[in-house]
């Protein structure tokens, strides 16, 4: 394109490569003044990194392909580094005192109490608290259900307390004091987050017992499932119906695009803004205020995205469709919300939507009831990688229920949004919800949630659907590359056999010793939902292709034995060895025997307390005390 500007403008040809590295030079020394002179890009140096390499791209990559690879990959690397910004740094723990808002609606805390996500809005003490606004903060409230209903906390409340902040992995964790409440400020919140918690409330009122489906359905709110519930959602594959994406748009901005359509027809600006002009425009400030309304959660904000650029296509007459509206979104999401490279939500949501878009193709000529049912197989096969990769798990029968249950969603979507305004079909809008959920119910009764031995690395899945997405691209050399990649990622892991250490109070190990002798140091904490062991150790089990061939416990604390009751069930014969006395325990155990069968394990006494020694598999030996805490006593030689 560059070579027909020169034509055109009477320039030689041989000036081009001359003229892209001067135009470079301007590029970096207008990078360099911007980083020094402006704040938005004093703060930010990441911005000034992208913009270098977007001007290398633009100037010297001419392959379409290769420079929107080079723009994904870009922005892929540095949303890394911006969410190392974002999420707190381990071990860092912070005292703050200032004025905090309620962000989320609160959710059950185990093992009581309420918990909800918090933002910081007013820091008293900015030199010892180094969070910033933008900062996720998970608060537990553990007072008594009496003082929880009398004194209770709504969505946008605002209080001042002290607060101790822990580091976790994506988010900071506190305790709130018990009198904090008598801190509470009456103030109104803000727009949006009035109105999310008067449809929160008004959902409570009309469908009871129901409402916690329907705050799932209409506002994206899980907060009130309970882990019976999100069983159901898991053995049928069925978790993405809660989470607020396109089809919920499609339906709310479709209604002020007619809407806006009718009346601009007898508006006295008819004759100067096209109908459709405003009545998309209209649809896209609707969606948007949709968008926050729900919590502005990454499907929905890339429905939005992708939605905004039909508007963009219509004004300009330009045809953004296919894939460039889904890569436009995320390019958008990566640089404004870093986390979402974390959240298996927001993989889901892309990748989901990338099938289809892809797949559809393939079945333009087919009859609408085939090409649903190849649109429907598609998205199962598809997606069923990341799925296992994720949840160690894959619900069989999930293309027959999202098969039924799916086509129905909008239906009953709009139902439940006219039961909100005219409640006198709330009990016509129940019946339909518990005729909806009938087939979860029933297929999640049956065992056709099938858990493998093995679990893939959620990176060797991602590569692996590249692998398919290039192919039905007709990339066939990208697709190869990507299937070598998904191997790498394979076989990593079983060279990896270093001692890994699970996130808990009581800390849990995994040693890995010679002839694929693996001994795991606890097993972590189980309440309800929160399970340790099925989070963070069993996958890593997995993933290896291994099995804890024994247990040493600490201690009798929840924090170290939750796992134990799920070991057992799978393997009934593995041994189980204390380093403390548990008393009267559930299973069977040994403390500190003099010998046992694992000739890599030894026991010993000093001064009363109990040790373990593991020889590892690489010639390191470690001593195992009765706090959970190991100590390299020989090193490989």
């Amino acid at each position: 394109m560059l070579k027909n500007y020169f034509y055109f403008l009477k320039i030689p040809a041989n000036f081009l490569p001359p003229l892209r590295f001067f135009v470079l030079f301007l590029l970096t020394i207008s990078a360099i003044f911007l980083r020094f002179h402006f704040p938005l890009f004093s703060k930010n140096s990441s911005l000034v990194a992208l913009i270098i390499s977007y001007c290398l791209m633009l100037i010297f990559i001419k392959n379409r392909l290769w420079r929107n690879l080079f723009i994904f990959t870009t922005v892929f690397i540095f949303s890394f580094y911006r969410a190392a910004v974002i999420f707190p740094p381990p071990d860092e723990n912070f005292h703050c005192s200032g004025i905090w808002k309620i962000t989320d609606f609160p959710r059950e805390s185990l093992p009581f109490g309420e918990k909800f996500e918090l933002s910081l809005i007013e820091n008293h003490n900015s030199s010892i608290c180094k969070i910033t606004s933008s900062a996720k903060i998970i608060a537990s409230d553990y007072r008594s259900r009496e003082e929880i209903i009398e004194h209770s906390l709504q969505l946008g409340d605002i209080f001042r307390a002290d607060l101790d902040l822990r580091a976790g992995d994506f988010a900071y964790f506190a305790t709130l004091p018990q009198n904090f409440s008598e801190n509470k400020t009456t103030v109104r919140p803000s727009f949006l987050l009035f109105w999310r918690n008067f449809l929160g409330q008004k959902i409570d009122k009309i469908f009871k017992e129901d409402a916690r489906w329907v705050r799932g359905l209409l506002l994206g709110d899980t907060s009130k499932l309970s882990v019976y519930d999100r069983e159901i959602l898991t053995r049928t594959g069925t978790n993405h119906l809660l989470a607020v994406s396109g089809l919920h748009l499609a339906l709310f901005t479709g209604f002020f695009y007619f809407l806006t359509l009718r009346i601009w027809a007898y508006s006295p600006f008819i004759y100067r803004i096209e109908p459709r002009t405003a009545a998309i425009l209209t649809a896209v400030i609707a969606g948007l205020f949709f968008v926050f309304l729900t919590g502005a959660h990454t499907p929905v904000v890339r429905s939005w995205i992708m939605f905004s650029c039909l508007l963009i296509s219509w004004l300009f007459s330009r045809s953004l469709t296919g894939i460039f509206p889904l890569f436009i979104a995320v390019i958008l999401v990566l640089w404004c919300f870093p986390e979402a490279l974390f959240s298996i939500g927001a993989w889901l949501s892309f990748l989901a939507t990338a099938a289809l878009i892809l797949s559809s193709p393939y079945c333009k000529n087919f009859s609408p009831l085939m090409q649903w049912i190849f649109i429907q197989a598609s998205l199962t096969l598809i997606l069923y990688p990341i799925i296992w990769a994720s949840f160690g798990g894959i619900a069989i029968f999930s293309f027959f229920v999202n098969f039924i249950v799916i086509p129905l969603l909008g239906f009953l979507i709009l139902i439940l949004f006219l039961a909100l305004i005219f409640p006198i079909l709330a009990n016509f809008a129940i019946f339909s919800l518990d005729f909806y959920l009938k087939p979860l119910f029933v297929v999640s009764s049956w065992n056709v949630y099938f858990e493998p031995n093995y679990q893939p690395p959620n990176s060797a899945a991602v590569f692996f659907i590249f692998a398919i997405f290039f192919a039905l691209c007709r990339y066939f050399r990208l697709s190869l590359i990507n299937i070598f990649l998904s191997c790498i990622c394979i076989i990593l892991p079983f060279l990896q056999l270093d001692i890994y250490s699970a996130p808990s109070k009581i800390p849990s190990h995994i040693f890995y010793l010679n002839n694929r002798q693996t001994i795991l140091l606890n097993t972590g904490y189980h309440l309800r939902q929160k399970y340790d062991y099925k989070r963070f150790l069993e996958p890593h089990f997995k993933r290896r292709n291994r099995r804890p061939t024994a247990i040493i416990l600490t201690s009798s604390s929840t924090y170290a034995i939750g796992g134990v009751a799920e070991i057992k069930r799978k393997n009934p014969d593995i041994p189980i060895y204390t380093l403390s006395d548990l008393g009267d325990f559930a299973f069977e155990y040994e403390y500190c025997p003099s010998s046992v069968k694992i000739d890599e394990i030894k026991f010993t006494r000093n001064n009363g307390q109990c040790f373990a020694i593991l020889e590892l598999s690489n010639g390191r030996k470690v001593q195992i005390n009765d706090k959970a805490q190991y100590q390299i006593i020989s090193e490989h030689i």
